[in-house]
């Protein structure tokens, strides 16, 4: 894959891959870096890579895409996580955000989470 781009003035910009296929994450990116960048998704190369995720980590499943699409792709990559610690639920969903949500959702539905999250709190 070709690392460097050319726009209107026919002057380069070096391609950056951000290691995530969530549309917003990579419009915010896109919105800070493309002056300099020619930013893409993993949606715009076609690649999609299974990575393991709850490493060790936030840093470190980062870390994991980050190499395993630069790996794969040759370009330069940048790759980041998140989780949403709550201090009330000793830490939790923490890097499971995705996970935990999930099975909230299968006894009650997303929009009534606020009330799960609430019950914890006073039952935990």
């Amino acid at each position: 894959m070709r690392m460097k781009t050319e726009n209107i003035d026919g002057a380069s910009k070096t391609k950056l891959l951000i290691a995530t296929g969530n549309q917003a994450k990579l419009a915010d990116f896109k919105l800070y870096l493309s002056d300099d960048y020619t930013v893409l998704g993993i949606d715009d190369i076609g690649i999609k890579l299974k990575i393991p995720e709850g490493i060790d980590s936030i840093e470190d499943n980062a870390i994991a895409k980050t190499r395993a699409y630069a790996v794969k792709t040759g370009l330069m990559c940048l790759g980041d996580d998140t989780g949403f610690f709550i201090k009330e639920l000793n830490g939790e969903p923490g890097m499971a955000l995705r996970r935990w949500g999930v099975e909230s959702c299968r006894k009650k539905r997303l929009a009534r989470n606020s009330g799960i999250i609430c019950g914890r709190k006073r039952g935990g």
